[in-house]
Parts: C-alpha cells; structure tokens; sequence
C-alpha cells in the first residue's frame, strides 16, 4: 500500500523483473484507511512510513483491525526529534548525507549477512537511530 503512484509502478515493475508478481500485490492507498475486510492479514509491516503518516494512531487502529488474531505488526523507522524549528541540530542530522551514507552502511550489512535474529537486527539500525518495534494481535 503506497499513496504514491509512481512508487506502486516502480514496485511492480521490479517485482515482475523478479519474476514475484504470483506473492506480491501492490496498491496504491493511504494506511490511515485500509481497503481490506477486518482480520485479512497475519503480517502489517510499515517500514519508513509510520514517519510520514500525521495521524499515527489511526494506522494503527487500521493495522490491528485487518490483523488476524495472534497476527504481527512490525514497524521500522527512524523516530523523529520535537523539531520546533526545521533549521535545527536535530532536523539537520536526519537529512544530512552523513546520515544517509551511515543508512546505507547498515542497510548494506543487514542485508549481506541476512539478519534474521530480531535482537541484532535492532542493534544494527539502532546504529542509526532506527526504531524497530514489534506487536503480536491478541489471539
């Protein structure tokens, strides 16, 4: 689910580069009303969106509500200072290229080594003060 069209055709058109269009479904929408029936999925993941998202706690009454019982919901991003001011230390620090370059460095090694263990994939992308936060539905 993205509300940007462009970014819905780029997703499809790699994942039929990837030959994955048979597990993949892309759609365009917005995640503060999700177009599915209650308790559709087993898994909600929301990576570098819930940021963007000005009402936070609507996406996360709509992830609980199409979430099956004993079902996930797994966020990661990066967690946003009180910026009173955009041309602050702290708004700064999260758009700099340094910041951007040390993303890619951890991104890099999550990827190449695979990191399936949840407690050292945390440590990684606390590294660039990434918050990765996990929430299993009621059963």
């Amino acid at each position: 689910m993205n509300v940007t069209p462009g970014q819905v055709r780029a997703a499809r058109e790699r994942a039929r580069a990837e030959s994955a269009t048979r597990h993949l479904e892309f759609r365009e929408g917005v995640a503060t009303a999700l177009p599915f029936p209650d308790e559709t999925f087993d898994k909600v993941v929301a990576l570098e969106s819930a940021f963007h998202f000005s009402a936070r706690d609507q996406f996360f009454a709509q992830a609980f509500r199409v979430l099956r019982p004993g079902g996930l919901l797994v966020t990661a991003d990066v967690i946003p200072f009180e910026v009173e001011e955009k041309d602050s230390a702290d708004a700064r620090k999260v758009q700099s290229p340094a910041f951007r370059s040390r993303a890619g460095i951890v991104y890099r090694t999550v990827l190449r080594r695979g990191l399936r263990d949840g407690e050292k994939l945390k440590s990684e992308l606390a590294k660039i003060d990434y918050v990765v936060a996990v929430a299993r539905k009621k059963a």
